[in-house]
């Protein structure tokens, strides 16, 4: 009698663990197993698609995010042109400026000193103050 206990606890613990090995004797668990497995897929897809509504927010999102730091950058060149080309312009100005007031220097210095007058100024008063006496010898020779 205990044989037969043992061995009837045996054959429903076996059934219980691996129902496949006899071939699915409770039709219910096949029902519920792929109730659950149905459930399963449904859920996954679910979770798809809900993560590729999410992809798609996100590029979107990017998408904007980038069109708008690409107009604000583009906005912000626009407003540093304004005083670039304002420094651009006095940048020139001032050049010019300065090598007109070169060439005015110059022109002044040219019109004031005109070397030939100049060194003959030198050699007249040069030849003034030289002591005439002081080379006899010279003298007489010449």
């Amino acid at each position: 009698m205990l044989d037969q206990i043992t061995a009837f606890s045996d054959s429903q613990y076996k059934r219980q663990v691996n129902p496949s090995v006899e071939g699915h004797l409770r039709s219910e668990s096949r029902q519920e197993f792929e109730a659950k497995q149905n459930e399963r897929v449904s859920a996954r897809e679910a979770q798809r698609t809900e993560r590729t509504e999410q992809s798609r927010n996100r590029l979107e999102e990017q998408f904007t995010t980038a069109t708008r730091r690409q107009q604000g950058h583009t906005a912000a060149q626009e407003t540093n042109q304004g005083p670039s080309k304002a420094a651009e312009l006095a940048e020139k100005l001032a050049k010019h400026v300065k090598q007109s007031r070169q060439q005015e220097a110059r022109d002044f210095r040219q019109a004031g000193f005109s070397h030939a007058n100049k060194s003959r100024q030198i050699s007249q008063t040069y030849q003034q103050d030289l002591p005439t006496s002081q080379n006899r010898i010279i003298d007489e020779m010449a």
